[in-house]
């Protein structure tokens, strides 16, 4: 490993697995994750609370937290462990990549969907929040789509359907505001 994969790993671990304290529910201060968790996305499974965040083009991405009472998370995983498209992500690209993911839970399986503004809507699942995750599936080729709110609905013991909204980011409007 090279010193600059070692810095980035090390300035990694710094962000994501800082120890969270233990409080109790009724004793807390905002913020309760004193970390910088862009659109967050929580899910609830009986009595557990999964949440993801953007990670953009850090890898590993879509950090994977867990909590019983909304207040104490604890950094469970993450859902990406490489970003597609490689041969792009295998360079850095600053403000590219993962923006405003979706976790739901359907059938036994998590499901996350992603938007990346330069290629789609994309979409890993698991069977345990933990993982191990699926690889990336481009469920939605797009430009300029930045988020999936995603509902999964049982209609029965192995139908469902998705009710979805796509997000989309114009950057000809804002090349128009300047």
């Amino acid at each position: 490993m090279n010193a600059k994969n070692l810095f980035r790993s090390l300035c990694l671990f710094a962000i994501f697995l800082v120890p969270f304290c233990g409080l109790a529910a009724d004793d807390y201060t905002n913020p309760i994750i004193d970390a910088d968790y862009s659109d967050p996305d929580v899910v609830r499974v009986g009595d557990d609370f999964y949440l993801t965040a953007s990670s953009f083009n850090s890898v590993p991405g879509l950090p994977i937290l867990h909590s019983r009472d909304l207040i104490n998370w604890k950094i469970i995983g993450h859902a990406l462990q490489r970003q597609p498209p490689f041969d792009v992500f295998s360079r850095p690209q600053h403000g590219n990549g993962v923006w405003a993911p979706s976790i739901r839970y359907h059938d036994k399986y998590f499901y996350i969907f992603y938007g990346d503004p330069d290629f789609g809507i994309y979409m890993v699942k698991a069977r345990h929040a933990a993982g191990p995750w699926s690889q990336p599936l481009l469920v939605r080729a797009a430009k300029g789509w930045i988020g999936a709110k995603v509902g999964l609905c049982a209609l029965g013991s192995k139908q469902g359907y998705a009710d979805y909204n796509w997000f989309r980011f114009s950057r000809d409007l804002d090349e128009q505001k300047r």
